[in-house]
């Protein structure tokens, strides 16, 4: 990837299908599908919307590392079907080859949360009974919070204002430190831990 990244962005402008990233180092593979599948390999790449176990294996191994290849190209209203065919193939392998957290295209069908989980993904769905709604800044991230293990503990939204920060172990007080007010930012951006306990990743 690292060698045509440019090139290979170039010649998938708008081409829509069916992709894969191969790390040659372990084998495992994410696969995904896109009616731009050059936008979404520079998404993937430089930006905040990739896959997070991809992510961590791209942090881990080097972009150098991996393969992105094209699996086919199909017309966008075959998107699903073609990608939920390609997925019942990965997920019939040991998950040790895979980095899709679902079986299920296009959805987060499969998705086990705990019962923690979706009490929260209920009560974000509250409207008024959200705390949240109707005070959130426009230039709020919705951050999810996950265990080193990836469970989901806590999803919000930040800003500096907010009162989240307290929740990963950072004071008010010390929100004052230009530092720690591009903590959670910048976790989410490289994927490094916060206090060695959780892993904060953009939703949007």
């Amino acid at each position: 990837i690292t060698e045509s990244l440019k090139a290979a962005r170039s010649a998938l402008r708008g081409a829509s299908g069916i992709y894969c990233f191969t790390c040659t180092d372990t084998g495992s593979m994410y696969i995904g599908s896109s009616i731009d599948m050059g936008g979404r390999l520079v998404e993937h790449v430089v930006g905040d919307k990739s896959n997070t176990h991809l992510q961590f294996a791209i942090a881990k191994y080097g972009l150098s590392a991996f393969i992105f290849s094209v699996i086919e190209l199909c017309a966008k209203d075959l998107l699903l079907a073609r990608e939920q065919h390609w997925l019942n193939w990965l997920f019939s392998l040991p998950s040790n080859f895979r980095y899709n957290f679902l079986p299920t295209a296009g959805s987060w069908f499969g998705y086990k949360h705990t019962s923690a989980t979706k009490a929260m993904l209920r009560a974000r769905k509250l409207g008024l009974n959200n705390p949240m709604y109707g005070a959130v800044s426009p230039m709020a991230l919705t951050v999810s919070v996950y265990t080193l293990d990836m469970v989901l503990v806590q999803m919000f939204f930040f800003s500096y204002s907010s009162g989240q920060m307290g929740f990963l172990g950072v004071s008010h007080q010390a929100m004052a430190c230009s530092f720690v007010r591009s903590l959670v930012p910048k976790a989410i951006k490289r994927g490094h831990t916060v206090n060695g306990l959780y892993r904060v990743f953009n939703e949007r």
